[in-house]
């Protein structure tokens, strides 16, 4: 049987200073005096619900230390996303987040399309532009360029600059 709430209680414990917890591959979740993201997190079983199976239907290596189905309203801030690659734009998670939260999503132009598909509502989106800084309440989160891949070519070819 799959262990759940490994971390959620202690996010929700945290109230000062700075924590960071990994969620498995690029997804970290980081909680700053009270404001909780989530980066790149892919936290949901597959549709069967299998717990040896990730929601990409990829073998999992390790348990989920955080399910998005944990979460409710007021206990996210906001879900920040890379790029449209299912390991970080989590065709399970996204849509948990969005019904089980108020969070807002902030992601590059180039998955807005796909966020929108997923149901996420229009006002929920924050477009990460490189150069526009975003300010939720004492953070701020500045978006830069980034390729995926290697100096000669981009494994995100979709990536917009």
């Amino acid at each position: 049987m799959e262990k759940t709430n490994q971390i959620h209680g202690q996010i929700l414990e945290h109230t000062s200073g700075t924590a960071l917890w990994w969620l498995g591959n690029a997804g970290w979740a980081i909680k700053s005096d009270g404001v909780l993201l989530l980066i790149d997190a892919v936290i949901e079983n597959n549709v069967k619900g299998d717990p040896g199976m990730s929601e990409r239907n990829l073998p999992r290596v390790h348990e989920l230390p955080l399910r998005a189905s944990e979460f409710g309203p007021g206990q996210l801030d906001l879900c920040l996303v890379t790029h449209a690659h299912g390991d970080h734009l989590a065709p399970r998670t996204i849509p948990t987040l969005n019904e089980r939260t108020d969070c807002r999503f902030v992601v590059p132009l180039s998955c807005r399309e796909r966020m929108l598909a997923l149901g996420v509502h229009p006002e929920r989106i924050i477009d990460a532009v490189h150069g526009h800084k975003i300010a939720h309440r004492h953070l701020t989160i500045e978006p830069l360029k980034a390729l995926h891949g290697h100096w000669h070519g981009s494994v995100y070819k979709e990536a917009n600059f």
